[in-house]
């Protein structure tokens, strides 16, 4: 298992591999954000895509993260991350969550977040150090 920084100029081949999983990643969030955006942003390198690469060679999750640069500090942000099962993030954290935080050292980032399902923060903050700063609740405003 590795974890590959996919490059802008691969996206032109590999695109149709990706888009699926970051697809089911935005299933979950307010439509804020739909892939094309994020296929702009990553083309114009603004964006961080990494590729789970599985032993036979096949892509096996996916994950986007954007620098944010603020008043005070610097943070990596996660906007997306899947699997190609919908399972196995517990076989994938530990790989790309040390690219992240290769990415955050390189980068002057002084910490990494993102926002996700209850059950992957509690995951993420029991098993591996990160803290569960704030929860994030939305309402819909329908629109006239």
């Amino acid at each position: 298992m590795r974890v590959e920084k996919i490059q802008p100029w691969q996206l032109p081949r590999t695109w149709h591999h990706i888009l699926p999983l970051i697809q089911k990643a935005l299933d979950h969030n307010l439509g804020e954000r739909i892939a094309s955006d994020m296929l702009e942003d990553l083309m114009n390198d603004e964006l961080w895509l990494l590729a789970g690469i599985d032993e036979q060679g096949d892509l096996a999750g996916v994950l986007v993260a954007e620098e944010i640069v603020h008043p005070q500090k610097k943070e990596l942000f996660v906007h997306a991350w899947a699997t190609q099962t919908g399972y196995g993030f517990d076989d994938w954290v530990e790989p790309f969550e040390q690219s992240l935080l290769e990415i955050a050292n390189d980068t002057g980032c002084h910490y990494i977040s993102t926002m996700c399902r209850k059950g992957l923060a509690k995951k993420m903050s029991e098993k591996r150090g990160w803290i569960d700063t704030h929860s994030v609740i939305s309402k819909l405003i329908p629109m006239e």
